[in-house]
């Protein structure tokens, strides 16, 4: 239960459908220590400029684009 309730007050800032990365660290004496990694910045390009997957041949097809104004809102959070 103490897990759970460090593991949401630590991850309260972000959005419920963000991913995340979790490295988590069990003792023998049964404590733990964690650590919360923040989202990659390919999910939030992807996610900003509304694709599933990059291009398949980068450097030769573009996927899609982003604006200054994304590139803001990404770095906001």
């Amino acid at each position: 239960m103490a897990f759970c309730k460090d593991f949401n007050a630590r991850t309260q800032k972000y959005k419920p459908d963000t991913p995340m990365a979790v490295t988590i660290t069990a003792y023998k004496d049964n404590t733990f220590d964690f650590t919360v990694k923040s989202p990659s910045v390919t999910w939030y390009l992807k996610k900003a400029a509304g694709i599933e997957l990059g291009s398949g041949r980068p450097g030769h097809v573009v996927a899609s684009s982003v604006t200054v104004k994304h590139i803001y809102e990404i770095a906001k959070d």
